[in-house]
Formats: C-alpha cells, structure tokens, sequence
C-alpha cells in the first residue's frame, strides 16, 4: 500500500518554494518513523526530477512534509494490523 505525502519544498539557497509535491510513501519498505519517511521523500524519483528539471542540488533543499503525522500514523497502523489478528480480516 502506498500513502500520498505532501511536501513543500525550498530550495535554501534562493528561497524559491515548489508546492504541492506528492510522494507515494510505500508502507512495505517505510518504518511508522518520521525520520524513516523524510529520508524515503529525499531519495524518491519524484525529489530526482524535480533536481533535474530544475538544475538543483537535492543536499540545498528543505523538504517540509504537510501530513507528516498522517503518513506516520497510517504506516504503523499497517505495521500494527501486520503483527495481530487485524492482519487477517
């Protein structure tokens, strides 16, 4: 299953800010750890392709995830319903 997040991303050196990004988060490779999603944003195509079709650097940008708590909550919810009997209904 794979969960939509929303990030705003900055670039640091220019202040220019891109909206509305969405990176499908896959819950079968993602922990329901934020640190675990930011880096999975960081290294998705979506986050490549927006490097280059801009010419920017992915170390000069700041990635602000708009339902961080959302896809955290959603992902260890899954990992929950994995471990018990929820996993079978």
């Amino acid at each position: 299953m794979k969960i939509d997040a929303w990030c705003e991303v900055t670039v640091m050196s220019s202040g220019k800010t891109y909206f509305d990004i969405c990176v499908p988060v896959d819950c079968d490779y993602v922990r329901g750890d934020a640190d675990d999603v930011i880096t999975w944003i960081r290294n998705s195509k979506e986050i490549e392709e927006l490097c280059i079709d801009e010419g920017l650097a992915e170390s000069d940008l700041k990635i602000s995830v708009l339902n961080l708590d959302e896809v955290v909550e959603d992902i260890s919810y899954d990992e929950f319903a994995d471990k018990t009997q929820y996993a079978n209904v």
